[in-house]
């Protein structure tokens, strides 16, 4: 299956800022933009430190979904290339949601089609 990079807040592209992985299948479900992450989290999460924390940061339910944040990353080839790629790493210190709290945010998941942006 595609990966998708869609903001499953906004649905429109989510930049690179956070990935939305489902843990259970082990697949990017969608994005994180940084614009819906301040709105739905202020400053909370590039803040907080969630060692230790396996399940939901939110409740006591499991974190079927993490959050990492996308990484740049330069990697060599075998043939000298230098390769520059974006990835991320998941650990027991990823934020993560159940899948009520991101079903709280994000209106349809994952988002298949861009939403209208919010007027503020």
């Amino acid at each position: 299956m595609e990966e998708t990079t869609n903001c499953v807040v906004c649905g429109r592209d989510g930049g690179y800022h956070r990935a939305v992985v489902d843990v259970v299948d082990e697949r990017v479900v969608g994005a994180l933009c940084r614009e819906c992450e301040r709105e739905e989290f202020g400053r909370t999460l590039e803040r907080g430190f969630f060692e230790a924390r396996e399940g939901c940061i939110l409740c006591d339910r499991d974190g079927h979904v993490a959050i990492p944040i996308w990484r740049p990353v330069a990697r060599t080839t075998d043939d000298g290339a230098v390769l520059n790629e974006v990835t991320f790493a998941i650990d027991e210190a990823t934020v993560r949601l159940c899948d009520e709290h991101l079903a709280a945010i994000a209106e349809e998941f994952p988002a298949t089609r861009p939403r209208p942006v919010p007027s503020r």
